[in-house]
């Protein structure tokens, strides 16, 4: 009998993990699974931040809950923009490819050296507006001034490296779901 509760107590960790990529924090995923759980925010919020919930009864409606909201988000199209920023001396090839792999995941790209040289001496003043309409910065093969041109720039924004494309498609549908109605707080 023991071994049935640690059982579903590993079941529910996993999901809990595998929530966690989609909301920032314990509040993030019990609104979004409260609904589908019939308790409160704050019950849930405690039972997940103490990991404790009373029975098997309560982990497993955390289980089902899970289940629904996972499987509404793997089926969510994607809503979100990224500004794409690839190294000054990347030929224009590569920016297509990279704007390339953003797009196959469903992720608004918005390439401003496709239009404006990035050796420009107004470039990072040009791209003010691109960063202010971007949910997000993918950046490719950039180095450390770039690097740090663009931080002090979009002091603000989320940057992340295609290289690591699984933190960009998590990004994604975190905004994604910033903006749907399992918005988070």
């Amino acid at each position: 009998m023991h071994s049935d509760r640690d059982a579903l107590k590993n079941i529910a960790e996993k999901k809990y993990f595998e929530l966690l990529q989609y909301f920032e924090n314990d509040r993030g995923i019990a609104k979004a699974l409260a609904p589908h759980y019939g308790r409160s925010i704050d019950v849930l919020k405690r039972n997940l931040g103490l990991f404790t919930f009373r029975n098997q009864k309560s982990t497993q409606d955390f289980i089902n809950a899970s289940n629904v909201v996972l499987a509404k988000i793997k089926v969510q199209k994607i809503d979100a923009t990224a500004l794409l920023l690839i190294g000054f001396d990347m030929s224009p090839i590569v920016l297509v490819e990279q704007a390339k792999k953003l797009i196959d995941l469903g992720i608004n790209v918005i390439a401003p050296q496709a239009i404006i040289e990035n050796t420009h001496e107004q470039f990072w003043d040009y791209i003010k507006a691109d960063i202010a309409l971007a949910d997000f910065i993918v950046i490719c093969e950039v180095n450390g001034v770039e690097n740090t041109l663009l931080q002090d720039t979009a002091k603000d924004k989320e940057i992340i490296d295609i290289q690591d494309i699984n933190d960009v498609k998590a990004y994604a549908m975190r905004v994604t779901l910033k903006k749907s109605k399992y918005g988070m707080k």
